[in-house]
This record gives C-alpha cells, sequence and structure tokens, in this order.
C-alpha cells in the first residue's frame, strides 16, 4: 500500500510539474497534487513544523518550475522511499 500511494504523489507531482509549465493559468479550484501534497506532506513540513527544515506552505503543482530545489527535493525523498 505504501509503494502504491509513492508512486500516486510522484505520478501527482510530475504531472503538476508538467502541466504547470505547459498552462500559465491558475485553475480556481486546488489541484489534485495540491490536494495530496495538503493531505500527506504540508502536515509536518508546514512553516510552523519545518520537518527537515522544509516548508510546503507555498508549494502548489503551478509553482513547482519557479520552487525547483524543493520541488526536487520532495521527488528525491519519496523516490528513495523516505517519505511515505
Amino acid at each position: 500500500m505504501k509503494t502504491v500511494m509513492k508512486r500516486i504523489l510522484l505520478t501527482a507531482l510530475a504531472i503538476g510539474s508538467i502541466g504547470s509549465s505547459l498552462s500559465a493559468q491558475q485553475p480556481t479550484t486546488a489541484s489534485p497534487q495540491t490536494e495530496l501534497v495538503a493531505q500527506y506532506c504540508a502536515t509536518c513540513h508546514s512553516e510552523r513544523g519545518k520537518a527537515g527544515q522544509l516548508s510546503l506552505a507555498g508549494w502548489t503543482p503551478q509553482r513547482a518550475t519557479g520552487m525547483r530545489d524543493t520541488t526536487e527535493k520532495m521527488i528525491k525523498k519519496l523516490r528513495a522511499g523516505m517519505m511515505p
């Protein structure tokens, strides 16, 4: 189950990153990628918690290319199995 969730999150992040670079328009509702990050990541990686010295408070798929360092950290940690 943990592996399936990792794959879903990695796929969502990748799709969100690609989609955000193709479209300059921001959706009026939260994207599925934003919801996944909010549900599974932002609880610990908030401005207040900042687990691992990382805050995902401002991260969205639309900002993924502008926040490359943060996005790459997320993907690397997920691929390595260091995050759920």
